[in-house]
């Protein structure tokens, strides 16, 4: 397997400088700590940035890895398969060659010189990602970061929601987050889908968003059981200027039987993610 050195190691959620050693080539750059569960982790997650005109690359692996301007290292800790992220992924890639694929491979990592084993490189969910793959760079990436993120006008715990993107950060596209209007091409898709009638929905979604990509995403989850990633764990992409919603998949911690603390999910542990998704 390919080695990846990281030195020093990223120790905030704040980018900071880093160099990066890979396949004898010194990359200056940036990284940070990833992840929610996995911060209280001994081994933990990174995103890393490289700079301009020096860009990640590794043509040999995932189909070939080129230009990346961020990459995730992704824990296996809580993973004793060390395969259920690259699993997933692949899954999704093979499902429908039109579908936003996510390239993933297997990496050791040492971080200031220390090994910490076996990791998950990773795309990072952001405008590249969606650009690679002939959709506008200025479009809107958002996150869905807790189960908050559905489709209704109330959270997961059944109250009113602050907003209708609840649940959602905006990692790229204008305006940016916290400036106004930043949620309201996502205000008012949530709006649509609570709202309208079962007609309307059936007329108008197709207009919407592309409609294989939403219905491949509870096929995928449901296929290996990926808990979280049935209520949440989503990026959806959206080009303001036109053009259908689309849908790219993260985090696999729940799936293929393993709960995302580690349990075991019995195999008649069917779940329809309404109560998460609604």
């Amino acid at each position: 397997l390919p080695v990846i050195f990281v030195t020093p190691t990223p120790t905030t959620e704040e980018y900071a400088p880093v160099t990066v050693t890979y396949r004898g080539h010194a990359y200056a750059a940036e990284g940070k700590l990833r992840g929610a569960s996995s911060l209280s982790y001994p081994k933990q997650s990174y995103t890393i940035k490289f700079a301009a005109g020096d860009y990640f690359d590794e043509p040999a692996r995932a189909g070939g890895f080129h230009g990346k301007q961020r990459i995730v290292l992704t824990s296996t800790f809580d993973d004793n398969s060390y395969v259920r992220q690259r699993l997933a992924y692949e899954v999704w890639n093979r499902m429908d060659a039109d579908h936003v694929a996510v390239q993933a491979y297997s990496v050791v990592v040492y971080l200031d010189g220390q090994y910490h084993g076996l990791y998950a490189l990773t795309d990072h969910g952001d405008d590249d990602l969606f650009a690679a793959h002939g959709l506008p760079r200025a479009g809107n990436v958002y996150k869905a970061i807790n189960h908050d993120a559905n489709f209704t006008l109330r959270t997961y715990e059944g109250d009113p929601k602050a907003t209708l993107h609840d649940g959602y950060t905006k990692k790229d596209g204008q305006p940016a987050e916290g400036q106004p209007g930043a949620f309201d091409d996502l205000d008012a898709l949530v709006d649509f889908v609570a709202r309208s009638s079962d007609a309307s929905f059936a007329a108008e979604l197709p207009t919407r968003v592309h409609v294989p990509d939403f219905r491949d995403w509870y096929v995928f989850v449901t296929y290996l059981l990926g808990s979280d990633s049935g209520g949440k764990n989503c990026y959806l992409f959206h080009d303001p200027a036109g053009g259908p919603w689309r849908y790219a998949p993260w985090d696999f911690n729940h799936s293929f039987g393993q709960a995302w603390e580690t349990s075991r999910t019995a195999a008649d542990d069917w779940d329809d993610f309404a109560d998460k998704n609604q």
